[in-house]
């Protein structure tokens, strides 16, 4: 026999699963929720996960401010990384000018 639940009741198992520290079998067990499938069929029908896989412990959509903050983050590490890389770049070409022209370059620390 199946046995039907309230909208709110799977939202409340769902949003348990989500914040973490217990599994779907401890759910089932805690609720008497019965079905192997049961609390992932509600993550999935109620929103809570996007497709298939089970993505425990996190959030699963973004909000618009979310989405762009992400976008902004990821061209900020991107902005990050390349001047890193140009940092590097100049410093391995004053090595290379100083041990070829034999000229100090870079002020070395504790000099006048």
């Amino acid at each position: 026999m199946n046995k039907r639940y309230e909208t709110s009741f799977k939202h409340k198992v769902c949003r348990e699963y989500q914040i973490g520290g217990v599994t779907k079998v401890e759910l089932q067990y805690r609720y008497g929720i019965g079905g192997k499938s049961a609390i992932v069929n509600w993550l999935r029908d109620l929103g809570y996960i996007a497709d298939n896989r089970i993505k425990p412990h996190s959030a699963i959509t973004l909000s618009a401010n979310e989405k762009s903050d992400s976008a902004q983050l990821k061209a900020l590490k991107k902005e990050l990384e390349d001047a890193q890389l140009k940092l590097e770049a100049y410093q391995r070409m004053i090595a290379i000018a100083e041990k070829k022209f034999k000229i100090e370059i870079e002020k070395k620390s504790g000099t006048k």
